[in-house]
């Protein structure tokens, strides 16, 4: 979802929330969250397979991306979506997670099935310009909202795996599992930060994940130092 408005502090008055949604016949779809009722604002075909991944820039007036089975990266001016502002089709098979970086919105962070985490910078969209393979489909992935370059994906057989981002993003390094226990014969499916507070130096960052046919979520922590500068380094 994305909240647009002009005025000052996330709850200020006249701000109105979009929410984007995509569904298994290839559409996108917006859908105002202004009223007592959730309205769809516009829908359109967007791909010509099933979607499975769409997320907004944060900054009003931002692109939405959609991602899916036919390996296509896309970007919308949901404002006129007839045609897409860029394709992208650097992965070889179907894009399962889209987030932008949220101190730098010109840059996305994505998971496919193909077991790659790669970042773009959509002021040239039509290249990668980091990527690294986590072993395992990359279902969803997520930056930590407060300590830069840092990353949680969940990797479906490979469980859930974490990941750094050099300061100018155009590095990865896998750095590991995280603490979670292994998912078996289960599905790492869902992996995400707390974003309850800002994170002070030399207090461990909590984040939680979930796994598919076993219907578990497991919380724990992470020292801040595993996501120190190394990828920075000569």
């Amino acid at each position: 979802w994305v909240r647009d408005t002009a005025a000052s502090g996330p709850v200020a008055k006249g701000a109105t929330s979009n929410l984007a949604c995509c569904d298994n016949a290839g559409r996108a779809h917006l859908v105002a969250l202004d009223g007592a009722l959730p309205r769809v604002i516009t829908s359109w075909k967007a791909h010509d397979l099933e979607i499975w991944t769409a997320s907004h820039q944060r900054i009003a007036g931002g692109l939405l991306m959609t991602g899916a089975d036919d390996c296509k990266l896309k970007g919308w001016d949901t404002r006129d979506p007839k045609r897409p502002v860029f394709v992208n089709k650097s992965h070889s098979m179907g894009i399962t997670s889209i987030q932008t970086d949220p101190r730098a919105e010109h840059v996305v962070l994505t998971g496919s099935y193909d077991e790659h985490l790669r970042i773009f910078d959509l002021r040239m969209p039509q290249r990668e310009i980091a990527s690294i393979g986590l072993g395992g489909g990359t279902w969803c992935a997520r930056w930590h909202p407060f300590v830069p370059g840092a990353i949680v994906a969940a990797c479906m057989h490979n469980g859930f795996q974490l990941a750094r981002a050099s300061s100018d993003h155009s590095k990865l390094e896998h750095l590991g599992p995280c603490s979670a226990p292994d998912v078996g014969e289960s599905l790492g499916y869902g992996a995400d930060w707390s974003h309850e507070h800002a994170a002070d130096p030399g207090v461990p960052l909590l984040g939680a994940t979930c796994s598919f046919y076993n219907h578990t979520l497991h919380l724990w922590t992470v020292e801040q130092t595993v996501f120190e500068a190394r990828v920075d380094a000569p």
